[in-house]
């Protein structure tokens, strides 16, 4: 039935940015003074492509008194020094789509040897980041796919048991290589469990223990248009680590009823970038029969990275 989110049978990356280094000689500061620049570089913007054969490139802007003199991008976390290998003149890093999950730190120094005091996470496009820090009901996720960008809202306080389950599963880097696997344009898009290789599906293992139901009765949310949901079996307390994006006010179909209370789908979040971009090319995505309803992607949506960006 339309109503059942069932299992079908068919990356914390982070940007730090700290000072470091004096002034170059030669080099003085903005206030006319002739003393020497002290004043480092601000991080402006960071961007990341659309995937594109299996790569995404990014881009990093700054502005600076005197100028941007070099882009560090590494994963160790120690504070480079101004004349580390690291750095390079070019403002933009290409790497591979299907990032490992371990931290990235991002480092721009000036001419002066001044190293960026701004931090922001990474790898998520600027308006991700906006949407995340003007996000204050809980945790966020930056979510890369290969048709955009999803930054989920969670709503930690109101369902406690579903936000720890799904964050256990994007810290342990599990969503990486996944596919949206069942997409109604007019009812959900669900993923999570399964990969896509050669053209065949096959459902990936889950690491860890199905969780308890937390009916929408008690959560106080609904499954309305761009709410974020788990999928289960016809078992109540049986999701692990299948999602799923309502595409429309599913309200009426997937929350628990006033007769019942502890039936329905957990709903723990919303999407709070992508609306309108992402979720249309989600809602566009062609789909084929799968023997029981036409919801089967020929091309299935793959997830590349998920990550908690607080």
């Amino acid at each position: 039935m339309k109503s059942s989110i069932k299992y079908l049978a068919l990356m914390p990356l982070v940007v730090a940015l700290a000072a470091c280094g004096g002034a170059g000689s030669g080099t003085t500061d903005n206030g006319g003074n002739g003393g020497p620049d002290t004043t480092p570089p601000l991080i402006s913007g960071l961007s990341v492509t659309q995937p594109s054969n299996g790569q995404v490139t990014l881009a990093v802007t700054a502005t600076d008194n005197v100028g941007a003199a070099g882009y560090c991008l590494t994963q160790k976390s120690g504070q480079p020094l101004a004349t580390d290998s690291c750095f390079q003149a070019g403002n933009q890093f290409t790497l591979p789509a299907m990032l490992p999950a371990t931290p990235y730190y991002i480092w721009v120094k000036d001419a002066a040897g001044n190293v960026s005091t701004a931090t922001q996470p990474w790898p998520c496009s600027t308006a991700g980041i906006a949407a995340s820090t003007a996000y204050t009901a809980g945790s966020s996720v930056c979510m890369m796919t290969s048709v955009g960008e999803l930054v989920f809202g969670l709503a930690n306080a109101k369902a406690p048991i579903t936000t720890a389950n799904f964050l256990k599963y994007v810290n342990a880097g599990f969503y990486s290589g996944t596919v949206f696997h069942r997409i109604m344009g007019t009812f959900v898009a669900q993923g999570g469990g399964y990969t896509f290789v050669n053209g065949q599906f096959s459902q990936k293992n889950t690491p860890f223990d199905p969780i308890a139901l937390e009916p929408t009765t008690t959560t106080g949310l609904s499954n309305t248009s761009y709410t974020l949901a788990m999928a289960r079996t016809d078992v109540l307390n049986s999701a692990t680590s299948q999602f799923y994006i309502n595409l429309v006010d599913n309200s009426s179909l997937l929350n628990a009823s006033a007769s019942n209370a502890n039936t329905g789908y957990a709903v723990f979040g919303s999407v709070i970038s992508g609306v309108g971009t992402t979720t249309t090319a989600l809602q566009s995505t062609q789909v084929q029969s799968n023997g029981s309803e036409v919801s089967l992607p020929i091309k299935p949506p793959v997830i590349y990275w998920a990550y908690q960006l607080k």
